[in-house]
């Protein structure tokens, strides 16, 4: 089966704070493109009345020129755009969807719909073939919630060329790569390696991510109160390999209510850096505790520093589980993603 040919692509590509969506669906769009697929993009990103009114304006104008539609997008992006595009696909019979949900909002977006608005949501839904979810334990949900067609695409990454150097163990130096917010986070990681250097283990957290709007004043108020943190600030996509290749690990107690697979453990993966990171669902389905990195309750900060402690004092142990997370790194590269996607597609009549 051949990839489609032509297909509107609808989703965040651009935002005041880029990462997640945006970077999943440029390597997503991207890569359709190198496979000779004419894709025209609607930009979701921005935010807004105004930018969602011409959003809205743009979306309509596009759905008469295009016969299939990909939809990429999260929270309340996943009920309107939806719905909006399975009425048009009621109207228009040639029309046909597939739906891209990221991160892990969509089972909650269906609980909290009640009685008649939950049937016709999952009966727009129904006609988005496949809907496609970041992990196993997403699928399920939505399965018992009644949502059908549903199968799985990990979040992915592009393959690195980097590869992770042993000896960067001896230097203590983690890195914390996403978002900058408490709910991903940053401060258990901030206090866990406090911990961890007065116990006599020399550690240090690198920083990595754009801030959240709000947060920063609080968050530069939690790095006057941990020394051994620095904040290296946002940095560009393609330089994300070359932090983790040098880094002892990479710390990531994420408790993000709607986490999807995140991207950074799949970065990790791709270099083969160990990782320390929670115990969800989410990112069991790439790390599995003790054998390609350790995972921990993500609110223990004492949990968090042994997890730290054993990987900085046992070097073995590190080299161990970073070969190991990225020997299973080919399951997520954007090759391995779109190639069962277009085939899918392909399958479901694109063309």
């Amino acid at each position: 089966m051949t990839a489609p040919t032509r297909l509107l692509f609808v989703g965040p590509l651009t935002s005041r704070q880029p990462g997640g969506a945006t970077v999943k669906n440029g390597l997503v769009a991207a890569a359709l493109r190198e496979r000779g697929v004419d894709v025209e993009v609607l930009d979701t990103g921005g935010s807004g009345a105004a930018a969602r009114l011409r959003q809205l304006a743009s979306l309509v104008g596009a759905l008469a020129r295009h016969d299939q539609v990909l939809l990429s997008v999260s929270r309340n992006g996943a009920l309107a755009l939806v719905a909006l595009v399975a009425m048009a696909g009621a109207c228009r019979r040639r029309l046909r969807c597939s739906f891209l949900a990221v991160g892990s909002s969509l089972p909650g977006n269906v609980r909290r719909l009640g009685g008649p608005a939950r049937r016709l949501y999952l009966r727009c839904l129904a006609r988005c073939r496949p809907v496609w979810v970041e992990g196993e334990w997403l699928r399920r949900e939505l399965e018992d919630l009644g949502v059908t067609g549903v199968e799985v695409l990990p979040n992915p990454r592009l393959p690195a060329q980097e590869r992770w150097d042993p000896s960067s163990v001896a230097s203590g130096r983690l890195v914390f790569v996403s978002r900058v917010t408490p709910e991903k986070g940053v401060e258990r990681a901030m206090a866990a390696v406090e911990e961890v250097a007065a116990s006599g283990v020399a550690a240090s957290l690198d920083v990595f991510g754009p801030v959240e709007e709000g947060y920063r004043a609080a968050f530069e108020a939690e790095l006057a109160r941990h020394p051994r943190t620095r904040y290296r600030g946002a940095i560009p996509q393609e330089r994300v390999p070359a932090e983790l290749a040098t880094a002892a690990a990479l710390l990531l107690p994420t408790t993000w209510a709607t986490e999807g697979m995140p991207g950074a453990i799949v970065e990790a993966a791709m270099v083969g850096t160990p990782v320390v990171a929670s115990a969800t669902p989410a990112i069991a389905e790439v790390v599995e505790d003790g054998v390609t990195g350790l995972l921990v309750e993500p609110t223990d900060v004492r949990a968090l520093a042994d997890a730290v402690r054993r990987l900085l004092t046992c070097p073995g142990v590190a080299a161990r589980l970073g070969s190991a997370l990225r020997a299973r790194a080919g399951a997520f590269t954007v090759d391995a993603a779109v190639s069962r996607l277009t085939s899918r597609l392909a399958a479901e009549g694109w063309r």
